[in-house]
Formats: structure tokens, sequence, C-alpha cells
């Protein structure tokens, strides 16, 4: 195993149990640990992008749309890499009340360790970091917001933004994964919350998912050196917090069979590398 691999192997969950979590006010705690499987996830594919690069110097990662910056501190905690986070950090404005904290103590946080923090919008502003090139790019729940083509913002910005020999993350929901195939055939919405939807002022949720075959089409036009992976998040964590041994049972038979069936999972994210 290469050693951005081994370190994140080595010292994953003590560092995200011990340094991350104290971080994030204890309310956000249930939230950020259902999702640790999704980090952990995204982070093997950032340590690989890493590891098979090869420079030598200290890497270099954007985050594009970063959120409040789980993977960003994480690098950082983990391997000390030059990081950056773009967003517009709209949804952690005061009035949305979110867990995490408001919009200025999330910037805040991960200037702390030393994550360098732009507040821009990711499709209208420019991204000027010439002649600075990143050795990985990442893009994580972003692309199924858009009302409009992701291409420009993909390929324009980001896949342009990257070195020579540098990889692009793109991680995305599948919108054909199993629990929605399920629930179409019981004429369940597979879409958001409606209420949420109906009543949101704001709306934040997805307007436009992709399926794996999409998704690599995507991809594809950017490199021939493209390579999809998928997680079968959260299931490993609810197998750990179900309340009997046949709801445990249920988690560990279905992440089992999603492991055969890759292309019926939820999450998929989509290594492009620049060459």
């Amino acid at each position: 195993m290469k050693k951005y691999s081994q370190k994140l192997s080595n010292e994953f969950d003590s560092l995200f149990e011990n340094e991350l979590l104290v971080m994030f006010p204890e309310r956000s705690h249930p939230g950020i640990r259902h999702n640790k499987g999704k980090y952990r996830f995204e982070l093997e594919r950032i340590a690989s992008a890493l590891d098979s690069n090869g420079t030598g110097k200290v890497p270099s990662i954007l985050d594009v749309g970063c959120g409040f910056g789980v993977n960003l501190i994480m690098s950082k905690l983990l391997w000390k890499v030059d990081a950056v986070g773009l967003d517009r950090f709209d949804e952690f404005n005061d009035v949305h009340e979110r867990e995490v904290g408001s919009r200025s103590r999330v910037i805040n946080r991960m200037k702390s360790i030393g994550v360098m923090v732009r507040e821009l919008d990711i499709i209208t502003h420019p991204f000027d970091f010439e002649p600075y090139k990143f050795e990985v790019i990442t893009n994580f729940d972003v692309i199924e917001h858009f009302s409009f083509s992701p291409m420009p913002l993909i390929k324009k910005k980001m896949f342009d933004s990257l070195a020579l020999g540098g990889t692009l993350l793109l991680g995305t929901p599948n919108q054909v994964h199993l629990r929605n195939r399920v629930r179409s055939l019981f004429g369940k919405n597979t879409w958001e919350d409606f209420d949420y939807y109906i009543n949101a002022e704001i709306f934040y949720g997805h307007v436009r998912e992709f399926t794996p075959n999409e998704f690599r089409l995507i991809c594809e036009t950017l490199s021939k050196q493209v390579a999809i992976y998928y997680s079968t998040y959260p299931l490993h964590y609810k197998a750990s917090v179900a309340k009997n041994q046949l709801g445990k049972m249920f988690f560990v038979t279905s992440d089992y069979i999603l492991r055969m069936f890759p292309k019926l999972n939820y999450y998929m994210i989509g290594a492009v590398v620049k060459s």
C-alpha cells in the first residue's frame, strides 16, 4: 500500500473520532458519523490519486463546493497538504440554523488548521489560480444541484486547473440506485422530500441526478483515463447502529449484494486523470 493510502488506513478512525469531531458542535456529531463511510470512501480516492501522482512535492488539493469541509480538514490532519476550499456558503447563513455551525464558524474552522478558503460562486466566478495547478481537485455532491449543464464548470474550470497527471474526482448520487428502483415500483417519489421542495423559500436539493452510464460519459469527455467507483455507504453505519440482530443482518446482506452489483449503489465517484 502506498504512503497516502497507508496513512489513511492507519489513522482515519482515530483522527475522525478524536480530532475532527471535537472541532464541531456536539449536536452535529450524529450526522457526521452517519456519513463517516462516505468521507472515508472519498478520502480513499483522494489518497489513491495522491499516491499515483508521485511528484515528490507537497501535494495541493482544491475542493470545489467544499461545504463544511470535512474532507479538507481530514486531508490536512492526515497528509499536511496544501488545501483550498471554494464555496458560496449560503446554506450556512444563520437563518438556516445548521447543526455544523454558522457561515463564519464553518469558514473559520477550516482556516484554523491552515485551509485556504475562498467565498465565491463557483459558476460565475473565474478560477484565477494560474500558474498554480492542483494535483487533486474534488467536487462532491454538487453537480446534481444544477438546473443547467455542469460541463462548463467541469471542463473549463476544474479540469483546466489540474496539473498534468493530476486527478479530478467527481462524486454524485446514482439516480437509478436500488432503493430508487424499488420505490418506483410502488409509485413512490425518488427525488427530494415533497414538503421541503414545495415549502422551501430557497431550494438546495437535487435537480438532476445521473445514471452510471451518463456519469461515465461525462467523465470520458475529459480524458481516456477514467475509472468509476461505487460506495455502499451508509449500510455499514446502519448495520452498526441497528437495534436488533435482524436489522443488522438486513443491512449486512444488502451491503454484500450491492458489492456484487456496484451499479445499484447510491453513490459514485468518477476519477479522471489529466494526461
